[in-house]
């Protein structure tokens, strides 16, 4: 995908500006990059994996003299090496570097001596002054089989979220879409799929291919049809405080048992309060209840809780990001 053909909605629009920041500092041999290393956050779907392969595809096309490379997190850790005794291999030659869904490596919990290579690495790319571009669907600071040393790094320079398109959104990426297919689509239609399919920018994608084979078959297509073909792709799911519970403690790896429970030590704290959040945000259930279900707490316990994660949220970009993927995952 070229940059051009990415369509921006609010939800990518600072990943966008991003990756346009990059290339405008990115000439080889250039010294002044403010963003290095650049981390996208967001969850499959939210275009992430879209954006950077239309940065790797601008950054060639700009700089046909560049040397890039563009893989996934295992492929980047698969090249350092499987001996620890082996020299660290030289990328001194790499002017771009972009290494997708880093948070893979958590269930293969790479060796200790592999990560620190891994930010040994890192340190000699940024002294090269190569540009580093990371992609996953958590932030620096929740990679949790990561050193910290290697964490550090990683948020060492901007992060920033890119989230799953809201309603009129997904409208705007089925119109272009349908567009450059030229599919005549009727309004109704595009807006029908648009209020219905959640699921992220791949799902919208199908929605299109799926319409343009249908339009190929019958001829034309209407809303009825269009209805019967897609239900089973709905997504209208009624979040829970169960789901709440069960979804909030999978993304900070933690036991529902002690998100419910009146534990209070740091680990378990925070995720206590987002669940709170989450829970009052989606399902509309009182304080006193919510709390009830989160430990026992009362109604002012709770609500301090929410107040605290909708304040946290305005200055902090990674509690953002993790609190919208959460919801997303929900609705």
């Amino acid at each position: 995908m070229d940059l051009t053909d990415f369509i921006t909605v609010p939800e990518n629009e600072s990943a966008r500006s991003a990756v346009e920041d990059v290339l405008h500092w990115a000439p080889p041999g250039s010294t002044a990059r403010p963003v290095n290393p650049l981390f996208i956050q967001g969850r499959t779907g939210s275009g992430k994996s879209h954006l950077a392969a239309a940065l790797v595809k601008e950054f060639t096309r700009r700089f046909p003299e560049s040397i890039v490379r563009y893989c996934t997190a295992d492929e980047f850790l698969a090249e350092l090496g499987s001996d620890p005794e082996a020299q660290c291999p030289d990328l001194a030659a790499c002017n771009l570097l972009v290494v997708e869904d880093v948070q893979r490596l958590r269930p293969a919990k790479p060796p200790a001596w592999l990560l620190d290579r891994f930010a040994h690495t890192f340190d000699q790319l940024l002294r090269r002054d190569c540009q580093l571009v990371f992609t996953a669907d958590v932030g620096p600071s929740q990679l949790s089989n990561f050193t910290s040393r290697l964490r550090d790094r990683l948020g060492s320079g901007l992060v920033v979220g890119i989230e799953l398109p809201a309603s009129s959104s997904r409208l705007k990426i089925l119109e272009e879409k349908a567009r450059r297919k030229q599919l005549r689509l009727a309004p109704e239609i595009l807006a029908w799929l648009a209020e219905h399919l959640t699921g992220g920018v791949r799902q919208l994608e199908g929605a299109i291919v799926k319409l343009a084979l249908l339009t190929r078959q019958m001829g034309s297509v209407e809303l009825p049809m269009i209805i019967r073909h897609f239900r089973e792709e709905q997504t209208t799911r009624q979040p829970t405080l169960e789901a709440v519970s069960t979804c909030v403690s999978k993304r900070y790896e933690i036991n529902t048992g002690d998100l419910r429970s009146r534990r209070r030590s740091h680990k378990v704290v925070l995720p206590r309060q987002v669940a709170i959040y989450l829970a009052r945000e989606l399902t509309g259930l009182a304080f006193d209840r919510i709390g009830a279900y989160f430990g026992g707490r009362d109604h002012s316990t709770a609500l301090y809780a929410f107040q605290k994660v909708q304040k946290g949220m305005k200055g902090d970009i990674e509690l953002a990001g993790t609190v919208k993927a959460i919801r997303s995952e929900l609705i």
